[in-house]
């Protein structure tokens, strides 16, 4: 299938199988916000693997976890499928995906007033990373021709793992974190909470850990952000890099350094909201080989949203 242009993939977390374990990272829990500025039709975390047996096809998956260090996610190999119905107006489906050997993996829903099953591709570039998919429905297009128009009527969500890499073993699309709406999102997200700073001797970086934001739909992306005072502004020119966990490792920190750090929340409307600074004195960590990571979590992180 064509690749589709505005299927967009955001900068994610690679989920690291073999990184090794920090006893830094904390689980941490957060809820949805109070959705007043949208029309919020379905919403889904599989954070309970009951909930996976609504998709005929699909499985839940705990390795590797979901996104943001949560619990679970939904696995497919070939098709997973719910039947619900929506209707087509200013409808926005979004979802983080993983895949796994799939080259080619899209979203599809039956449109009635087409009277075909319309699609849109995601970017399978990145393989083994979380990624960020917002489609809008009247943008969902058919195989042969036709395209969704306003007030189409829906019969279920599909997600489908194409074409494989036949070099990977067990090939997979893994889906979380699911939010079928109307509307526009008006609301910023909260603040991350209880950002916290410490060393992580093994890697002699400084590992930070934050709660996730809440927010009506979602915060796909945090930016992390470093400055030289506690009134530094979080911007393009302090980020150090930007995640869809909420943890970081800063492996550029030197020793003998005061550092202060802060994460922003970004949701899928771009809105934003920075946490307050957080100060760390480096006494052990560097001076790093330059750049940062991201490091997967050893224990699970809840992110509601």
């Amino acid at each position: 299938m064509k690749q589709i242009g505005y299927v967009l993939g955001c900068m994610a977390v690679v989920a690291g199988l073999a990184s090794p374990a920090l006893a830094q990272r904390r689980t941490a829990t957060s809820s949805t916000g109070d959705g007043k500025s949208l029309n919020v039709m379905y919403k889904q975390d599989f954070n309970e693997d009951g909930v996976a047996d609504n998709f005929e096809g699909g499985t839940w998956c705990d390795d590797p976890a979901g996104a943001f260090g949560s619990k679970g996610s939904l696995k497919t190999t070939e098709v997973a499928e719910r039947y619900m119905k929506w209707v087509n107006d200013g409808t926005t489906i979004a979802f983080m995906y993983y895949c796994h050997g799939a080259k080619d993996a899209y979203f599809q829903a039956w449109g009635t007033k087409a009277n075909k099953n319309l699609h849109a591709n995601v970017n399978c570039e990145k393989q083994d990373v979380w990624q960020f998919a917002k489609i809008k429905a009247d943008s969902l297009v058919g195989n042969s021709g036709g395209a969704s128009s306003p007030g189409e009527v829906f019969k279920n969500l599909m997600f489908v793992a194409g074409d494989k890499d036949k070099s990977v073993e067990n090939a997979f699309l893994l889906i979380d974190n699911i939010v079928v709406y109307s509307g526009d999102p008006t609301n910023a997200p909260s603040a991350p909470g209880k950002l916290s700073a410490s060393l992580n001797k093994q890697n002699k970086a400084v590992s930070l850990n934050w709660d996730p934001a809440k927010d009506d739909v979602g915060c796909y992306k945090y930016d992390v952000c470093r400055g030289d005072t506690e009134a530094f502004e979080a911007n393009a020119k302090s980020r150090l890099g930007s995640v869809s966990d909420n943890y970081f490792e800063d492996v550029t920190a030197e020793a003998g350094k005061t550092y202060f750090y802060k994460v922003v929340a970004k949701n899928v409307a771009g809105l934003e909201t920075a946490s307050t600074a957080v100060k760390y004195v480096s006494e052990q960590a560097g001076p790093g080989a330059g750049g940062t990571k991201a490091a997967a979590p050893a224990a699970p992180a809840k992110a509601d949203f």
